[in-house]
């Protein structure tokens, strides 16, 4: 599990067969970290989520330093 609390999986993209089961035609070759915050997105391209103390903050804008969940 990573600091953010996001676990790592892989990646399957398959195909439905004519009876229900499902023929994987590709996959990564291991697990993918998941972005907590988009990068592209004005109002989330500054956070980051670090449950780990000190910060133990799900949305942390890196530039105010300021976490936004709390009180």
């Amino acid at each position: 599990m990573m600091p953010n609390h996001h676990i790592t999986k892989p990646v399957l993209i398959g195909e439905i067969q004519g009876d229900g089961q499902i023929n994987t035609v590709w996959q990564t070759s291991g697990t993918v970290v998941a972005q907590e915050w988009s990068p592209y997105l004005e109002g989330s391209k500054d956070l980051i989520s670090d449950w780990r103390k000190p910060l133990s903050c799900g949305n942390f804008n890196v530039k105010t330093g300021k976490c936004g969940g709390k009180s």
